[in-house]
């Protein structure tokens, strides 16, 4: 591994992961082309690396959740999901990675520098909303939980 490569990797993923958090979206977007055209790793260490940094954020957030005294976290249906989730990506997996090394180079080109571009934009417009609608969005949470 490129020691350039690896001193911007943490940065990096901490970025994508906060951005990916914010928005509630997954970190795919931005990590796997920019593992697949900056670093050149195989797409399957890219969509793991991916799914890697997804686990810690949705850890993260379940943590913060969880301590938070006006919201509670169902355990019992979140592992319920988590299992019903778990068992059909295990099949979409297994069918899908050896389709993965005929189409490798399909990321490499165009489409990976579009999802590179639209999911960097994606991260600054959470970023952005964050910041201005942050006071708004408190009020409007505060408002929706008293109606309840």
């Amino acid at each position: 591994m490129d020691i350039l490569l690896l001193i911007l990797a943490i940065p990096i993923g901490i970025l994508v992961g906060l951005g990916a958090s914010l928005v509630g979206l997954t970190a795919w977007p931005l990590v796997v082309p920019i593992l697949l055209i900056i670093g050149s790793y195989s797409p399957q260490e890219a969509i793991l690396t991916s799914m890697a940094i997804d686990l810690v954020n949705a850890s993260i957030v379940a943590l913060f959740y969880g301590r938070s005294s006006s919201i509670g976290i169902d355990v019992r249906r979140g592992l319920g999901m988590g299992v019903t989730a778990v068992v059909p990506s295990a099949v979409a997996a297994f069918l899908a990675f050896p389709l993965l090394g005929l189409y490798a180079d399909a990321f490499k080109g165009g489409s990976g520098i579009i999802n590179l571009i639209l999911g960097s934009l994606i991260v600054l417009q959470a970023f952005r909303t964050k910041e201005v609608g942050s006071t708004e969005s408190q009020e409007q949470d505060r408002n929706s939980v008293d109606r309840w």
